[in-house]
């Protein structure tokens, strides 16, 4: 019985995707979204970014941002990504 219901908590949790932004406006995060791989361009959450997963992709998005030379803005938790 507890087995059951620790298997279902788990599968109601979800990892929200994070949309995120590089400084220096949407060319330089679509610059950096489109080396990667990443989808770029989600309206919503309160601005147009780039749609990681926590971790290793947002990491990555946040190194790129650095290596292009932008600086890193930000990331924030967006369920239309």
């Amino acid at each position: 019985m507890k087995l059951t219901a620790l298997i279902i908590l788990t599968l109601g949790m979800t990892v929200a995707a994070r949309k995120c932004a590089c400084n220096g406006g949407r060319a330089h995060s679509k610059k950096a979204c489109d080396t990667l791989g990443f989808w770029y361009g989600t309206t919503g959450c309160g601005f147009t970014g780039c749609c990681v997963n926590p971790g290793r992709e947002e990491e990555s998005f946040i190194n790129e941002c650095e290596t292009l030379g932008y600086g890193f803005k930000r990331c924030d938790d967006c369920d239309v990504c």
